[in-house]
């Protein structure tokens, strides 16, 4: 793709300020950000992949953009589709500004550690199950005993006791470990109990990820009160390359509080996880 040509209109010159300032902006908060979520497979993204492609050959395909006076692009095989007068490019400037704006604006860093932030990101389908983390557990609790892991239940002590949370739930950066517990059954034949093994998990700039295992959740951590932090992130399964960004997927969702049960000794307590159990229990330690 050729460059704007000599001499092109101020107009044009402004287009290409405005979306490379758009693009610079987009670039460095990329590389800001702490990426511990993944993208969507293949298959999701081939719709929107497709729209970006004929929007890309539209703006940018050699030859198909022409001004009266000046070749924007050129290609001596494609001819020019429409020709811009002066005062049309400047509403296209105009119309490149309105929609590079959002751009800037959307990546502006959220403060989490802001009293109620977390109220302009938890999905309103999520508020009723996040506030019903104390039911969803006795539940959960109750068919677990039921279901024949009455010892198994009691033998977990502090890890499995709703009321265990204690002050100071901000856990350091770092590696840790993780240890996942289900209670109760949301499908008719399912285990009503079910401890999995513990896997490689971290922390880092205000982010929880699982890093191993067939189910790994992350998210972010949000100032929630002096007991509780809230944990909003989503699930990858197999051989995902990560969880997607909380809410994007309602099934894959996770809302849940991250609390400190003990020295060096944390907890997630994930409410009604989808077609999974009344209530999943993740244990953080640290990994030394």
């Amino acid at each position: 793709m050729s460059a704007a040509a000599p001499g092109a209109p101020p107009w044009l010159l402004a287009i290409f300020a405005i979306w490379s300032l758009g693009g610079l902006i987009w670039l460095a908060a990329a590389l800001w950000a702490n990426r511990t979520m993944g993208t969507a497979g293949r298959s999701a993204q081939a719709p929107y992949r497709t729209l970006n492609l004929i929007g890309w050959i539209a703006l940018f395909g050699n030859g198909m953009v022409r001004t009266k006076d000046h070749a924007l692009l050129w290609h001596p095989l494609l001819p020019p589709l429409w020709r811009v007068p002066a005062w049309g490019g400047w509403m296209l400037a105009l119309l490149a500004a309105l929609l590079t704006a959002p751009v800037v604006a959307r990546e502006k860093p959220v403060d989490r550690d802001r009293p109620q932030a977390w109220q302009n990101v938890l999905m309103p389908r999520d508020r009723a199950r996040l506030h019903g983390w104390r039911q969803a557990w006795l539940d959960g609790l109750t068919q677990a005993r039921d279901g024949g892991g009455a010892a198994a239940v009691d033998a977990e002590g502090a890890m499995l006791d709703p009321d265990a949370a204690l002050n100071d739930p901000d856990a350091p950066d770092g590696a840790y470990r993780c240890r996942s517990i289900k209670l109760g059954a949301l499908r008719p034949g399912a285990a009503a109990f079910s401890r999995q093994p513990g896997v490689a998990c971290r922390i880092a700039g205000g982010r929880f990820e699982e890093i191993e295992g067939p189910q790994r959740v992350a998210g972010t951590l949000w100032r929630y009160d002096g007991v509780r932090k809230l944990l909003l992130g989503a699930m990858a399964l197999g051989d995902e390359r990560g969880a997607l960004p909380y809410g994007r997927d309602a099934e894959r969702d996770m809302p849940g509080l991250f609390e400190r049960i003990g020295p060096r000794r944390w907890r997630i307590v994930l409410p009604r996880p989808a077609w999974e159990a009344q209530v999943m229990v993740i244990e953080v330690v640290p990994a030394d």
